[in-house]
């Protein structure tokens, strides 16, 4: 059963996904409360229910959305898949699940609904894709190779 689910090509997918949702949303908490009044107990009761979101919309909207972009004539060099892919997904998701976010905790002045939610994306969307690109595809997929190189090595 283990060797199943290591050798499964949609366990790096979950796992970056995972990383990525428990790092923005300790951004997005960091930069809403500040250090000094950080919210630890709220992350983990919430990061379920993001995590569930964000798959959800990636797997209901995000990705098909992504794959008719990327069969359609509107991505003209098709090589760079592994570039604009994730960076439609993540697009994409963050603009959805900000979106709702934002509207769901009025964490907005009131009437500048559309201005805080297009401040929040901006800020977000600046940090999630470096963040995905150099920081967080690069350690899952190096910590997921060795994971699986010792459990060869014990079975």
């Amino acid at each position: 059963m283990i060797k199943n689910f290591l050798k499964n090509n949609s366990l790096e997918g979950i796992l970056t996904m995972a990383v990525m949702v428990f790092l923005l949303m300790n951004y997005n908490m960091i930069w809403n409360y500040g250090f000094a009044h950080y919210p630890i107990k709220k992350v983990l009761l919430i990061y379920p229910f993001s995590f569930t979101l964000v798959f959800l919309v990636k797997n209901i909207v995000s990705f098909p959305m992504t794959k008719y972009i990327h069969r359609s004539k509107l991505i003209k060099n098709k090589e760079k898949k592994h570039i604009t892919f994730p960076l439609w997904i993540i697009t994409i998701n963050s603009m959805i699940c900000l979106g709702l976010s934002t509207y769901l905790t009025h964490n907005y002045p009131a009437g500048h609904f559309y201005s805080s939610y297009i401040f929040y994306w901006t800020r977000t969307i600046i940090v999630a894709l470096p963040l995905f690109f150099y920081f967080v595809r690069p350690q899952v997929r190096f910590h997921l190779t060795n994971v699986k190189k010792l459990f060869r090595s014990l079975v």
